[in-house]
């Protein structure tokens, strides 16, 4: 053990990192609910169907989109991977959760970049249960593929490789070479990028509406299977945005993100809320870290 008397303020400093999220039952996390205000999980909770007396998913949600924010530093990424932890339980949700920063650029994100990554979470969460998707939900999601990235010519190089990929594989695995290698190409800023996230966004409903059969299909999954009674995804990182980025991502593109049919907490940065109120507006429920609910 170290001496504490040979510390110096270097030592302590290289250990005290505040940009790093604590996972659940990190031996440096301490319980801060009492010193958050009047914001509370509970009330999150509630919104979202739990009576927490009984740690019980009562209220299945339908389509319930979250916006967890607050200052940067306060713990919000934290304060996501214990809710997270919580609420995925086969009495409560099967959660999926994305961190942004690892899986995306958020110095670049849109709406169509999540869309990608939520497949590529989605899909490789169902493998790692055992998980098979009928053909039937693949089979639109593959039609699209074909249709508006195998057809664009500056992105057909990219397709015949990631088919060659996807192919060599069983199960959901090919599924998930496809959203993997498409948000690789985003995050990684190949020629490709723009070709994709158009390819996308021209078809974006079109998308969606493939993505809502599998989602609606994999809710009804995990009950049956005893792993949670309802699909939440849980988005992380997507407070690091610039305040124009920010702005079009929760604001002006929030039509394209509330296509897709399930559960959300969002991550986001405070200065959204100052924006004359649109994004609580546009939400079903906001939730303020350290500080009261704004809705």
């Amino acid at each position: 053990m170290t001496d504490h008397a040979d510390c110096s303020i270097w030592d302590y400093r290289d250990n005290l990192r505040f940009d790093e999220p604590l996972e659940t039952g990190d031996k440096r996390l301490i319980e801060l609910s009492r010193a958050r205000g009047d914001y509370s999980r509970e009330r999150l909770y509630h919104q979202l169907g739990i009576d927490t007396r009984r740690d019980l998913l009562r209220s299945i949600p339908r389509g319930q989109y979250l916006l967890f924010d607050g200052h940067r530093g306060c713990g919000k990424s934290t304060e996501l991977r214990v809710m997270a932890d919580y609420l995925g339980d086969p009495d409560r949700f099967f959660v999926v959760f994305i961190d942004a920063l690892k899986s995306l650029d958020v110095n670049n994100l849109k709406y169509s970049d999540l869309l990608l990554a939520q497949g590529e979470a989605l899909a490789a969460a169902l493998d790692k249960h055992g998980i098979r998707v009928p053909s039937v939900y693949l089979t639109r999601l593959y039609d699209w593929f074909k249709q508006r990235v195998e057809t664009v010519e500056r992105t057909r190089s990219l397709a015949a490789e990631l088919k060659t990929s996807a192919e060599a594989g069983g199960g959901n695995i090919p599924l998930l070479k496809l959203f993997a290698g498409l948000t690789t190409a985003i995050r990684t800023g190949t020629s490709y990028k723009e070709q994709i996230r158009l390819a996308v966004q021209d078809s974006f409903s079109e998308l969606a509406d493939a993505f809502n059969a599998l989602v609606d299909w994999v809710a009804g999954a995990v009950d049956e299977r005893g792993l949670g009674k309802a699909l939440l995804f849980v988005i992380d990182g997507t407070d690091r945005l610039r305040r124009d980025e920010a702005e079009t991502f929760f604001i002006h593109d929030i039509h394209q993100l509330r296509l897709v049919r399930a559960n959300f907490v969002y991550c986001a940065p405070i200065t959204i809320l100052t924006e004359a109120g649109q994004a609580a507006q546009s939400f079903d429920a906001t939730f303020k870290l350290p500080g009261t609910r704004t809705r």
